[in-house]
């Protein structure tokens, strides 16, 4: 009853519209009917039933409208019957079309209006359903091809393309859980792989790096790592074996260059250089063997040249000493003999005619054996020059070895001049006067040995003067130095020597530290680190005031660890060698041997090893094997086995002590031990569980503590170093995070226009990532900018100042051109912009008169004609 009496309202709303609209049309019948019949066609009953009821109005005798309404009123209260069954429908096509159930949708809105056809919601409604149904189709397809492709290349794990597959069925359909899933997935599998082939691409970098310093062993174990890592690359595999090559070669090379030291210690030059020849065929490229066969090139042409420069100064004294033989000068004839003599003591020619000049100059004399050196060494090109009664008679070169013989007439006066380029000169007087009552036939022989020493630039006057006198003294029976007179000055000299090697040892050392230092830095720039650093040590050895040195070798010490591998591998032969472990030690020097063949402390351990061993007796050696056998199981924590080795080596050499101390230690230890691992595995508990719950700091302080307990346990040490890697991370995520926010900012700032703010911002995200290029680059363009900037406002100033004096001077074409220019360069100043609207002002000004007056004078004209 309800729903008539809405339906009936409604129709009578409807009347009262329509009728007025058609008695507005004059009434016309025949239409309204059309209207009527066109409403009912259409089974809009409504809008028939007025339509109808308007034209009964019109024509009330007409039976064919009354028909219309009666048969409408019957099909409305059939409609009416229906519209619970329709209504239902609709509210289930609704709710399905919300749920996306776009079949049962289109089938309740049909059966909607197969029961009152006319109504437009559930058509249009079904059309929608019908085109989300196609769209849904579409999209199910879609989701449905991508998601195969997508497994289909995760299944070949290629997993770039699964992904790109993944994200577009995420995006066709964002309600599916399986695409993200997935995608999760993949993102962890390739932060795996590209940790993997980071680790992967870190080793072979590592093992190409070690491969280029021939650290060989080094190289083997990165490739090791880097298959172990991806044991099927074929790049590592095949390095692998190269490396393997290279170590057998290195053997090999090892052996013959041993040789071939052997052979050029003992200076056969021939057979090592053939044996260098050998090695450097092996490894070309090693330094060592062609080093050695420079040296021996050297070696053997300095010999040849020392041979050949020994003959000629041999032939020269002979030729000398023959012609004054002949010339009957007898004393610098032996002199020069001598020469010879002291070349070639074999010689037979030279030692007999020094005889015949004994026998010839038979008579009294004095035979001075003069010896210079330099520090108790002959001093090879030293000279003395002999003067007799005031006049230089002779200057006689001395040879290699520092001697020289001279003799003397008595009853002379003579001066000794000793000196050599660049060293200090000593003068001695001689006065060869002997008593009346002493033998003046005898020989009188006297050793005056002489020292010089380089000269410097001190005050070496003292020198220019006779050091002392030598002279006859009967209480000696012989020539004997005046020792009063030399004992007042031997403390000058002495402290002059002392002056000048300081001051040449200190001109010395800069120039041989300038040359180290010239050298270091090459081998540096070549990348040759250990010959660097050796060179820079023996600089900073020279001047150790001096800073450079050790700053560069601070420097090459961050990028190298062959040295603190070194220094390792003695430390620990050092400490095997002092507890006795000769083996292990022996085996830890040969490592740094091969590490720095060219260091002599290994060598030297070894061979203190080498000999140590061969001395030893057989119960030492038994005594020694058992203690190295329990210092091992002591070091390796096996303290009950160590115990029994411990008392095995005290049977064996009951006076050492050592078996005694430590058998007392383990003892202690084995007590402690029990304790020891209820602590350390409480502290591990404790660190595992921080650790789990993200607590890092905490975590590693945790972990710290398990290691003090026992410093030998590798896993918290571990562990610690995965703490460093997380914190590592996170801080450089903050930098990476605080470096995009800085460039978003000076970004946007630069858009602004704002470049100072922009130049602010990007220098300090260089200062945080300094190899990243963005940030220098942008800097680089805004210093630009700002140069341009500070360049126009230049300009700016001048072309303003000169437009205004044009101005000024009422010159408004050129002004104008000015100030125009000036806008350009600063498009937001408005004085320019003023200027040049006042000026055209000035001039249409200008113009108007101009024609108002061409236009007077026309009329003028034209009045005057």
């Amino acid at each position: 009853m309800y729903k008539l009496k809405y339906f009936l309202s409604i129709l009578t709303i409807m009347f009262v519209m329509i009728a007025p609209s058609y008695a507005q049309q004059g009434g016309d019948y025949n239409s309204v009917i059309e209207s009527a019949d066109t409403y009912y066609q259409s089974k809009d009953y409504y809008n028939a039933k007025a339509t109808y009821q308007l034209a009964a109005k019109l024509k009330p005798e007409e039976s064919y409208p009354k028909e219309k309404i009666d048969e409408i009123i019957k099909l409305l209260k059939e409609e009416l019957a229906v519209r619970g069954d329709y209504d239902a429908f609709v509210e289930l096509a609704d709710e399905a079309m919300n749920q996306h159930d776009y079949a049962t949708a289109i089938n309740n809105y049909q059966n909607a209006l197969n029961l009152i056809a006319y109504e437009k919601y559930p058509k249009e409604q079904l059309q929608k359903a019908i085109n989300k149904q196609e769209a849904s189709k579409i999209k199910r397809e879609t989701y449905t091809k991508a998601i195969q492709q997508a497994d289909q290349h995760y299944i070949n794990k290629d997993y770039d393309k699964a992904l790109s597959f993944y994200r577009d069925a995420a995006n066709v359909d964002d309600q599916q859980k399986y695409p993200n899933t997935q995608i999760e997935k993949i993102t962890v599998i390739l932060q795996d792989q590209n940790a993997t082939q980071l680790a992967y691409e870190q080793a072979i970098n590592k093992g190409n790096q070690y491969l280029n310093y021939q650290k060989f062993q080094k190289a083997l174990i990165e490739y090791q790592n880097a298959l172990v890592i991806k044991p099927t690359s074929k790049h590592a595999q095949d390095q692998l074996l190269l490396v393997i090559d290279f170590i057998s070669k290195e053997e090999h090379y090892n052996k013959i260059t041993e040789r071939a030291d052997a052979y050029y210690v003992n200076k056969k030059f021939v057979e090592a250089r053939k044996e260098y020849q050998n090695a450097q065929k092996i490894l070309p490229d090693n330094a060592y063997a062609i080093n050695m066969i420079a040296k021996i090139d050297a070696a053997i042409g300095s010999q040849d040249s020392k041979i050949s420069k020994i003959e000629t100064d041999y032939l020269a004294f002979i030729e000398d000493a023959d012609k004054l033989f002949k010339e009957r000068k007898l004393q610098p004839a032996y002199s020069k003999y001598a020469k010879a003599l002291e070349l070639k003591p074999k010689e037979k020619h030279p030692k007999a005619q020094m005889e015949q000049i004994d026998i010839m100059l038979a008579k009294g004399y004095i035979q001075l054996d003069c010896f210079v050196h330099e520090n108790n060494k002959g001093l090879s090109g030293a000279k003395i020059q002999l003067a007799e009664n005031g006049r230089v008679i002779e200057t006689y070169e001395i040879g290699s070895n520092g001697k020289h013989k001279l003799k003397l007439n008595l009853e002379t006066s003579y001066q000794i001049k000793f000196f050599k380029s660049d060293f200090i000169h000593k003068i001695f007087d001689i006065d060869s006067e002997l008593p009346s009552h002493v033998n003046h036939n005898n020989i009188y022989e006297y050793d005056l040995v002489v020292e010089l020493f380089p000269t410097c630039d001190v005050d070496l006057s003292i020198l220019d003067r006779p050091l002392s006198e030598i002279s006859y003294y009967e209480s000696k029976g012989n020539f004997f130095v005046d020792e009063s007179r030399a004992r007042l000055i031997i403390n000058k000299i002495t402290e002059l020597k002392k002056q000048c090697y300081k001051a040449n040892k200190d001109k010395d050392n800069i120039k041989e530290y300038e040359k180290i230092i010239a050298q270091a830095d090459k081998y540096r720039e070549k990348g040759d680190f250990d010959k660097a650093i050796e060179s820079y040590v023996a600089a900073k050895y020279l001047m150790p005031e001096r800073e450079y040195p050790q700053e560069r070798i601070d420097e090459m010490q961050a990028q190298m660890d062959e040295g603190s591998e070194y220094n390792n591998l003695i430390k620990s032969g050092d400490a095997k060698y002092a507890a006795g472990d000769f083996d292990a030690a022996l085996f830890d020097y040969y490592a740094a041997k091969n590490l720095k063949t060219k260091e002599a402390y290994p060598q030297e351990k070894i061979a203190e090893i080498d000999a140590l061993l061969n001395a030893q007796k057989a119960t030492e050696q038994q005594y020694l094997t058992q203690i190295r056998k329990a210092d091992s199981l002591y070091q390796t924590n096996n303290l009950d086995l160590a115990l029994q080795a411990y008392e095995s080596a005290k049977k064996i050499n009951v006076k050492e002590l050592y078996p005694s101390v430590q058998i007392d230690k383990i003892e202690g230890e084995l007590n402690k031990q029990k304790d020891l691992d209820k602590r350390y595995d409480e502290a591990i508990a404790n660190a595992d569980r921080l650790f789990e719950q993200g607590n890092m700091a905490d975590a590693k302080a945790a972990f710290l503590i398990a290691t003090q307990i026992k410093t030998t346990e590798m896993y918290p040490q571990y562990k610690i170093e995965d703490i460093n890697t997380i914190e590592e991370q996170r801080t450089q995520k903050a930098i990476n995070d605080k470096y995009e926010n800085l460039i978003i900012e000076a970004d946007a700032f630069f858009k602004q226009v704002n470049y100072l703010k922009a130049l602010e911002l990007y220098e300090k995200a260089g200062g945080l990532k300094p190899k990243e290029a963005y940030p220098p680059s942008q800097i680089s363009i805004i210093n630009g900018l700002l140069a341009q900037q500070k360049a126009d406002e230049g300009s700016y100033a001048e072309l303003i100042a000169q437009a205004d004096m044009q101005f000024d001077n009422k010159n408004y074409a050129p002004s104008y051109d000015n100030y125009k220019l000036a806008s350009k360069l600063k498009k937001e100043e408005q004085y320019p912009k003023d200027r040049m609207a006042e000026i055209e002002a000035i001039m249409e000004a200008i113009a108007q008169k101009e024609a108002a007056y061409n236009a007077a004078i026309a009329a003028a004209d034209n009045f005057r004609d």
